[in-house]
């Protein structure tokens, strides 16, 4: 199933203190099955607070997703597929 397009999941904070968020930046079609494909990104900015966490304030410019075996890439320079290995990374 698809995520919605803007969609955020909270992560919660991570060992070190930082808040982890993931949302849906983009959506594709897998080459492979034409099925749409959620494209997530990943909290990538924190602004520290008095509480000594840091909080999310912003997202990476690559989003990320997968499907039938492939890591589907979407940044500015534009998208490409990776075979995903059987230890979970992309080649």
């Amino acid at each position: 199933m698809t995520e919605q397009f803007g969609t955020v999941i909270n992560l919660g904070f991570d060992d070190t203190g930082h808040e982890r968020r993931r949302k849906v930046t983009a959506i594709c079609d897998c080459p492979t099955c034409g099925q749409e494909v959620s494209l997530w990104s990943e909290t990538d900015e924190w602004t520290k607070r008095q509480d000594g966490k840091w909080y999310h304030i912003g997202y990476d410019a690559c989003s990320m997703g997968e499907c039938c075996g492939k890591v589907l890439i979407d940044t500015f320079d534009g998208g490409m597929v990776l075979d995903l290995n059987s230890d979970g990374s992309g080649t």
